[in-house]
């Protein structure tokens, strides 16, 4: 019987195993156009609308007590397991191959998980080709330019959002629960914008961690889990941070996983809110992104001058924002990190935890279509380069 179990347990493991790498190949050789026919339209959109439905039900996050229950179970089933083998070697060999059978069931049923509820997104159109947006090089005038409204436009929300009276920071008063709400709704606007693709952001039900410092020491602000199609959002950051943090986790609930096109469409929807805490997140995102790209540029007296245009009030959240990290700089943050930039490149974004950075060109893209021209600008400021 025990083994009859066992060639079945190792048959439908291997089964899923081998969907789940066809579907693989084929989505990474079909073309993004196929992909987003065959694949986005057909298969994520028949799951990801119930998933999202299913998962809005509860209030906690279904993907921390999983979490929860792997990290107390698992050693418990560690030592179980080694104590079995040393205490009854005559049944060693038996128990190996049952081991064996289940550890292949496991690892099928993930990859089938995973295809199946959203990894071969990773291959489909761009956002840039969905939205027609002309992404191409960018010269650092343009970047500059790009900065420069950027600032102008940080700079008309800052003062419409509350501020701790010492540190001069943002601070807010509402819920995670209005905060999701607003974002849902936002991104309920947009459905019909876009060819759709951003309908299932209205569908997310984002979800508060208990555990959000253990995130913090993983330098995580969010992560999307795409068996229970779940936006869990650390909220033990600064409070400026979070309104854009929620949205770029529902962007992943519209099977756009790639990081540099989530963070754009957190910015896009955010700061299309009616909201000024989300049109501050959203704006300050996009700033800090495109004036770390400045930076790295080389012109130093042009960062420098576009410096300058910046609200002290952004500066204190940015300030804020580093003081917190830097509370996290530790071997398993890097460790984490690491472990982050292996998963990306293994989904072909080939620059890994730099493809954040990419954003930029997107946002680029917006401003050219917006009539946005370079600019140069010479004067000198003292402004360090934001992080996060």
């Amino acid at each position: 019987m025990k083994g009859h179990l066992n060639r079945w347990m190792a048959a439908v493991g291997l089964f899923l195993g081998i969907v789940a790498v066809a579907l693989r190949l084929w989505v990474q050789n079909a073309g993004p156009h196929q992909v987003e026919e065959w694949y986005v339209g057909g298969l994520y959109q028949a799951v990801a609308p119930v998933g999202l439905r299913l998962n809005s039900l509860l209030p906690f996050s279904i993907t921390e007590v999983l979490l929860a229950m792997v990290l107390v179970c698992l050693p418990a089933l560690l030592v179980w397991w080694i104590r079995r083998l040393i205490r009854r070697p005559r049944e060693r060999a038996a128990f190996l191959r049952r081991t064996g059978s289940v550890l292949l069931l496991a690892a099928g049923t993930a990859g089938f998980l995973f295809m199946g509820t959203g990894g071969g997104c990773y291959y489909r159109l761009s956002f840039a080709q969905i939205s027609g947006l002309p992404v191409q090089d960018s010269s650092v005038g343009e970047l500059a330019g790009l900065c420069v409204q950027l600032a102008q436009r940080t700079n008309q929300v800052a003062g419409l959002v509350e501020r701790d009276e010492e540190t001069g920071e943002m601070v807010s008063a509402r819920s995670f629960a209005q905060w999701t709400q607003e974002a849902q709704e936002t991104y309920r606007q947009l459905e019909n914008l876009y060819s759709g693709v951003l309908a299932n952001g209205s569908l997310a039900r984002p979800k508060q961690v208990f555990f959000d410092q253990a995130m913090s020491y993983s330098r995580i602000t969010g992560i999307y889990f795409f068996a229970t199609f779940e936006p869990n959002i650390n909220t033990d950051t600064p409070h400026y941070s979070i309104p854009y943090t929620i949205c770029h986790e529902m962007a992943h609930a519209c099977g756009f996983m790639r990081e540099d096109e989530a963070n754009y469409i957190a910015y896009l929807v955010s700061s299309q809110s009616d909201d000024p805490e989300f049109q501050y997140s959203g704006l300050s995102a996009a700033l800090s992104n495109s004036l770390n790209a400045l930076a790295s540029a080389g012109d130093a007296e042009l960062y420098a001058a576009v410096c300058q245009l910046v609200d002290d009030r952004i500066w204190a959240d940015y300030q804020a924002n580093n003081a917190y990290w830097d509370q996290y700089e530790t071997q398993y943050g890097e460790f984490a990190e690491a472990v982050n930039d292996t998963y990306l490149k293994a989904n072909d974004q080939t620059d890994g935890v730099r493809s954040y950075g990419r954003m930029v060109d997107l946002l680029l893209a917006e401003y050219r279509a917006g009539g946005g021209r370079p600019v140069q600008l010479v004067e000198a400021s003292s402004q360090p380069a934001v992080e996060g």
